[in-house]
């Protein structure tokens, strides 16, 4: 038997709040979640089981069919290769992806990071810088920010600096990146707050070493649908959690419910909008 199968049908289904009916409609229809079989018939089911019906239901509720939520997160647990993009574009397939500068991702992040300060109060706040050098640009920008969150991450490759930096009193916990980790070359902020949804994420093509810094291209997606940007926190939370971040049990239970952020208003997108335009033209004039 597996390592960890242990559970019963009904053990899964208690603690993941669903009948054994369901379960088993699910294991017919879809072959998920796997069992492994016992020689007696019997199934059994391992303790991941559980967060991964309840991402199936929370997918669920934010809108995602059936079919769609499975085929979702079946596809992450079988990753090898946490992708912060590839889960956005997962999650909302209609997402248009935009080439953009480097110079415009840090407009579109400081209007996302100012947003949320002004009114996503009491959430979460996640950002992948893909080097550390990066990071240290924007340290004092997400001090604050980690003072205004109950709890945020920054991802990023920190070996560029010789030495980990020391994570300050109250700012964000530092998870690293090991060398040659492909998210080594993504770019994210993700915000999930009752008040504030949204998530910027973005890859690098390859073959850009010629180009100045601020003209580099990536390819990026952002949306304020709170569905999304759950998608989102919950890979940067796998990401940290395999790189042995400690103490994140209860945000991990939080990130496992339904978002609490309702879908923006028009007047909310409209305000956010001028945001990003005011971030834009600041860049363009400074």
């Amino acid at each position: 038997m597996t390592a960890g199968a242990t559970l019963s049908i009904g053990d899964l289904a208690e603690r993941a709040g669903v009948s054994p009916g369901l379960l088993r409609m699910w294991e017919t229809r879809f072959g998920f979640p796997e069992p492994v079989r016992l020689p007696s018939g019997h199934r059994r089911y391992q303790a991941a089981d559980v967060a991964a019906v309840r991402e199936v239901l929370a997918r669920q509720q934010s809108g995602l069919r059936l079919d769609r939520a499975v085929a979702a997160v079946r596809a992450l647990r079988e990753s090898h290769e946490p992708s912060i993009f590839a889960a956005v574009r997962e999650a909302d397939p209609r997402l248009p992806r935009q080439r953009l500068r480097k110079s415009t991702l840090v407009g579109l992040s400081h209007a996302i990071e100012d947003e949320l300060c002004a009114r996503g109060h009491c959430g979460f706040a996640f950002a992948a810088f893909q080097r550390g050098e990066f990071f240290e640009r924007s340290r004092r920008r997400w001090q604050d920010i980690a003072r205004r969150s109950r709890f945020s991450l920054a991802i990023a490759d920190f070996t560029d600096l010789g030495t980990p930096p020391a994570p300050a009193e109250g700012g964000p916990v530092l998870v690293p990146l090991d060398l040659g980790e492909p998210l080594r070359e993504e770019w994210a902020v993700v915000c999930d707050s009752p008040g504030f949804a949204a998530v910027l994420s973005a890859w690098e093509p390859p073959g850009q070493q010629p180009q100045a810094d601020a003209d580099r291209e990536f390819e990026a997606v952002w949306t304020l649908d709170p569905g999304p940007v759950r998608t989102a926190a919950r890979v940067c939370l796998d990401i940290a959690e395999a790189a042995g971040v400690s103490g994140i049990a209860r945000v991990r239970a939080d990130l496992l419910a339904a978002p609490t952020a309702t879908p923006s208003s028009a007047q909310a997108v409209t305000d956010f909008c001028d945001r990003v335009i005011g971030a834009l033209d600041r860049r363009v004039r400074g």
